[in-house]
């Protein structure tokens, strides 16, 4: 059942972002390769092909990438 927009704030029950790529395999990347990433570059990662978590040195989920040929951007 889904909630009204008017919903006061204690009907919503938000979860954290992380929660729902909870299934998706998560890569993490130093300030440095998260700066390349940003850029375009890619980072080698021996990964199967597909969508991945980006978390940084703390665990943090700092975005999504895709893993392909060797490599995720």
């Amino acid at each position: 059942q889904g909630i009204g927009v008017d919903a006061p704030p204690a009907e919503l029950k938000l979860r954290p972002m992380a929660d729902a790529l909870a299934g998706m395999p998560c890569v993490r990347v130093t300030v440095d390769e998260l700066r390349r990433l940003r850029q375009g570059q890619r980072l080698a990662r021996d990964l199967p092909p597909g969508e991945v978590a980006l978390a940084d040195e703390t665990g943090a989920l700092v975005g999504i990438g895709l893993a392909e040929c060797g490599a995720v951007k």
